[in-house]
């Protein structure tokens, strides 16, 4: 026979508290333990979508059980259940994914922290569609219902958007970090005084391997990260995330490449190396779809031609004005880095000066 709640009764009250305490329970013990899960393109999914059934079969049984009075508070508790388990588990994924990152980019190892970003898309993305699928009939016709579930829900967006930014800023800082100490360490003085002409076109051993580093990075997010579908397209090519991590990416391979080209000193002859790594920077900041570091790359390029002139000819350019309608500030810095500087200086500025 169907129980009639019409009215409160012990045995009703002994329901409700069976029902929530019972989901919780479910719910808590069946959420994706992501830090023990392997690396592949479903991490989480059996757990996860154990969860969402226990808390959907718990809502069922609230929502015949219960009166209108009481599904709100019950709802709200398994769905709270349910949204601080997967973050209880989601932020013990970020402590393993943070302090393995730096030693699995060092190792080029599998990343931890893009599975760990899809497990959070995935699982916001689950908890929407338990909302939509099971709570739409009441929460259409229970305005508290419906109040409480579109916090909830507003709050573990807020988390979880929160949980991929953390994500993404460890990942962007320990690859750059890691990158910029390969530079430092494999770059030798003598890459830019001596060409090395047997290497034909090839890339200096710093160059290659920080460039193998970004790629090796960029190249797991694509295979581990959140699935497109999920994520609104900023791009034609690329996730609004993808887009931003890739973006950054390249930006910050800018900033050390500057930065560590100022560290030497250059001949003319050895110059045509930063030439050769120049260019293979800016064909990684092509593969990162990011189009205004590509044009800084070529104008950074293109200035350090000024290494490459014989003196003759970089006088003879400063005497017929090559440069005074373009950015002479930015090519009288880099000429500042040629091995021959010391004797051409006071020429050039000499030149320079002339009316």
């Amino acid at each position: 026979s169907r129980l009639s709640l019409g009215s409160r009764s012990t045995a009703a009250t002994q329901s409700q508290t069976s029902v929530s305490s019972e989901a919780t329970t479910s719910v808590a013990s069946s959420a994706p333990a992501v830090e023990s899960l392997p690396a592949t393109s479903q991490t989480g999914l059996p757990s996860l979508r154990r969860a969402i059934s226990a808390a959907a079969c718990a809502v069922e049984r609230i929502i015949l059980i219960l009166d209108v009075g009481e599904r709100s508070r019950a709802i709200r508790e398994v769905l709270t259940a349910l949204v601080e388990a997967l973050h209880t588990h989601l932020f013990s994924a970020i402590q393993n994914a943070a302090f393995h990152c730096r030693k699995e980019i060092k190792a080029s190892e599998n990343l931890t922290a893009p599975i760990v970003i899809r497990l959070a898309v995935l699982s916001g993305a689950a908890v929407q569609e338990l909302v939509t699928t099971k709570l739409t009939g009441v929460t259409t016709s229970d305005v508290r219902a419906a109040a409480s579930t579109t916090t909830l829900l507003n709050q573990s967006s807020a988390w979880i958007e929160k949980v991929i930014q953390m994500m993404l800023k460890a990942m962007l800082d320990e690859t750059l970090t890691r990158a910029s100490k390969v530079l430092n360490s494999k770059q030798k003085p003598d890459d830019f005084i001596q060409l090395k002409e047997a290497e034909g076109e090839a890339y200096s051993e710093a160059c290659s391997e920080s460039y193998r580093i970004i790629q090796n990075v960029s190249d797991q997010w694509l295979c581990s990260g959140p699935p497109v579908d999920f994520v609104k397209s900023a791009n034609a090519k690329l996730d609004a995330n993808t887009l931003s991590f890739f973006t950054e990416l390249a930006k910050g391979t800018l900033v050390i490449v500057k930065n560590h080209i100022r560290k030497f000193k250059y001949s003319p002859v050895g110059s045509l190396q930063l030439l050769r790594d120049l260019s293979g920077f800016q064909t990684l900041a092509r593969s990162l779809q990011a189009p205004l570091v590509v044009k800084e790359f070529e104008d950074l390029r293109e200035s350090a031609t000024v290494l490459v002139m014989s003196p003759e000819n970089l006088l003879m350019v400063m005497e017929e004005g090559g440069w005074r309608d373009g950015n002479i500030t930015e090519v009288m810095s880099v000429a500042e880095l040629r091995s021959d500087w010391g004797t051409l200086q006071k020429k050039i500025k000499a030149t320079h000066a002339k009316p």
